[in-house]
């Protein structure tokens, strides 16, 4: 009888860790298709990098997502090990402890103050902040690395990998920060529903604050309907350098803060196309 009550109970407790560790995966969900954009700010001129997830794959009997990109380690194959709460990397020259030919990224399931030392020190110092996400409110889990220099990570529930910083002692620094992404099918993009009680009777776009402005301006606009809209950003001879967002939106009036801090100084024009509404406003970025 008390061989019997042991197992239930080890069973139970099996139990629980796992669903622990399926939550911790919300901290980087794997499905292919899901992207992000990272602002990624250094010495140099601001830049964009992208990363989407393009496949999926099973060999040594796990499954894998291929990414583009991830801060700090690059890209390649990667996988959440829903048994001990890690997120993996396919390395074929190393392996961490309990894995072959598979190195931890971090350890989503990690609390506060806990360490690992594979293949590089790291402490989750943080793992339940609350932080606004895309307008919305979002827990967030934080990690910091070798202590030989400035260097962290946060990765937000449901979203994935937030912030990126590190800063070495010749003081070098670069930072990779959250602005875009498209998490199973549905795209963020910081727009801002202004709640007005009243719906729009017709379509409009109002002129952008401040303008001229470095790095970050307001952009607003209306739509009596729900309809597919998209905002593009265009230089000066007519070309498009960025599509800021394209997505279907409810009726209402949204704000959204364009970053130029990717642009160079000049004249550019931001051009919303909803249903057959169409119309552009001039905005200067001055550096």
């Amino acid at each position: 009888m008390k061989t019997i009550i042991y197992t239930i109970a080890m069973i139970l407790v099996f139990q629980n860790s796992f669903a622990d560790n399926a939550y911790y995966a919300k901290f980087f969900p794997l499905q292919v298709g899901n992207e992000w954009t990272y602002l990624y700010r250094y010495g140099g001129p601001t830049t964009e990098y992208h990363s989407v997830i393009t496949k999926d794959s099973v060999f040594n009997n796990n499954h894998y997502y291929y990414i583009t990109f991830l801060p700090k380690v690059q890209g390649g194959w990667i996988r959440y090990d829903a048994v001990r709460g890690n997120l993996l990397k396919y390395d074929a020259s190393n392996s961490c402890d309990n894995y072959i030919h598979e190195i931890i990224i971090d350890s989503l399931s990690a609390s506060s103050p806990s360490t690992g030392t594979c293949p590089y020190m790291r402490t989750c110092f943080n793992d339940s902040s609350q932080t606004t996400l895309f307008n919305m409110p979002v827990i967030e889990k934080s990690f910091v690395y070798d202590f030989n220099e400035f260097e962290y990570m946060n990765y937000a529930k449901d979203f994935g990998i937030s912030l990126y910083q590190r800063q070495d002692f010749s003081g070098f620094y670069e930072s990779y920060s959250l602005i875009a992404c498209r998490i199973n099918g549905v795209v963020f993009t910081g727009i801002r529903n202004l709640g007005t009680a009243v719906i729009p009777q017709t379509f409009s776009l109002e002129q952008n604050f401040p303008n001229p402005f470095n790095p970050s301006t307001m952009i607003r606009f209306s739509q009596p309907v729900y309809s597919y809209t998209k905002l593009t950003i265009v230089n000066s001879l007519g070309q498009s350098v960025k599509t800021v967002f394209n997505e279907y939106l409810s009726p209402g009036s949204y704000e959204y803060e364009f970053n130029g801090s990717a642009l160079s100084s000049g004249i550019y024009f931001y051009v919303i196309e909803s249903g057959n509404f169409i119309d552009s406003k001039k905005m200067v970025i001055l550096k």
